[in-house]
């Protein structure tokens, strides 16, 4: 296949190696760290009783060569 030429490949959680294939594989970043914080927040005021809403999270596109920029 011909990437970025003909297929552009797109990944997601930019696991470590997506920097070092070839092309480097563009991808979709999620903060987990700050997600499992605000998830753990949230379970704990439910468990005691308080209504919360729910959240989003903005994710980061990383583009690398495996995309045309």
């Amino acid at each position: 296949f011909d990437v970025p030429g003909k297929v552009a490949v797109t990944g997601f959680d930019d696991i470590s190696i997506a920097a070092h294939t070839t092309p480097p594989l563009t991808t979709i970043k999620q903060d987990l760290e700050r997600g499992a914080a605000i998830l753990a927040d949230l379970l704990f005021k439910r468990i005691a009783g308080e209504e919360t809403d729910s959240v989003e999270l903005a994710p980061e596109l990383i583009v690398r060569g495996s995309t045309k920029g």
